[in-house]
């Protein structure tokens, strides 16, 4: 028995040992101090090796965590300035389609207030209307305005702009009426010549322009020369500017020149016309004449 007892105390001896010093060891440092130099204090062996073995895994920790933090929150900024600069410029598109209906109801009232300017003129009771069709099909030689017989209009009414003369009405509803362009082909008007005080006749080509007819070759036209209505047509008063010349074809002695005429109001153009209320009856004597 002895001599097992023995054995087993060589086999199992080391260990005890080990493990006596081991625990001696941990007690020693659980028991120990240690100076510190930055605050005049002491803290256990234990603690200190603990610190400095948990801190650099903290410092570690509190990066990433920061940085984590600082990703995140730069997202929530990030959608928050996107978010206002959407609204910013939802808002700058609510102002820019304000400035343009702004733009557009000046330019109305300035087309209006171009047309009204006609009117001290004018001796004639008149009415101002605006373009709200066009003859597409027929090279936009007529016109619907958005006046009728309700406001006195009636056919064969002369129909004007602040640049000149437009046309005369052909057609006539309750609240719309229809204007031939005096640049249509079967649009004709009485022309005089503001230089030589010629008379002749005005036609639509129907391609934009007019020509001037029954004008003697023994008169000298100058290009750019105004024409006005003469009022011998007793359709038109007299004293309304037409067009200007732009080329003369002169023929041989008294042969009648051919006159290209430009109107002077944009017939392409124009949205607002003034309509003068105007019967046959009251140009029976033009006012040349009188």
């Amino acid at each position: 028995m002895s001599l097992a007892g023995d054995r087993q105390k060589q086999k199992y001896g080391p260990w005890l040992l080990a493990i006596l010093l081991a625990s001696q060891l941990l007690l020693m440092a659980v028991t120990s101090r240690r100076f510190s130099a930055a605050d005049g204090t002491e803290q256990s062996m234990l603690r200190s090796w603990t610190m400095t073995i948990v801190t650099p895994i903290q410092s570690a920790f509190g990066y990433v965590t920061d940085s984590v933090a600082g990703v995140w929150n730069g997202y929530f900024d990030l959608r928050g300035v996107r978010e206002r600069n959407a609204a910013l410029e939802a808002e700058n598109a609510a102002l820019l389609a304000e400035i343009e209906s702004a733009r557009a109801a000046a330019a109305e009232n300035d087309r209006l207030r171009q047309a009204l300017e006609l009117r001290p003129l004018l001796k004639y009771e008149t009415v101002v209307a605006e373009v709200v069709a066009r003859d597409s099909t027929a090279w936009f030689k007529r016109i619907v305005v958005n006046k009728g017989s309700q406001d006195g209009i009636r056919g064969d009414m002369p129909v004007v702009t602040a640049d000149g003369l437009v046309g005369r009405v052909t057609q006539v509803g309750p609240f719309v009426c229809q204007i031939q362009l005096i640049t249509d082909e079967h649009a004709g008007a009485g022309g005089r010549l503001t230089t030589s005080r010629a008379v002749g006749e005005v036609e639509g080509r129907g391609d934009g322009t007019c020509r001037m007819k029954s004008i003697s070759s023994l008169y000298d036209v100058g290009e750019n020369e105004p024409i006005l209505t003469s009022g011998l047509d007793r359709l038109y008063p007299a004293g309304i500017l037409i067009g200007y010349v732009t080329s003369v074809a002169k023929g041989a002695g008294a042969t009648p020149q051919d006159i290209a005429v430009r109107p002077s109001a944009d017939l392409d153009r124009i949205e607002a016309v003034m309509i003068l209320l105007v019967h046959q009856q009251d140009l029976a004597t033009p006012d040349t004449v009188k």
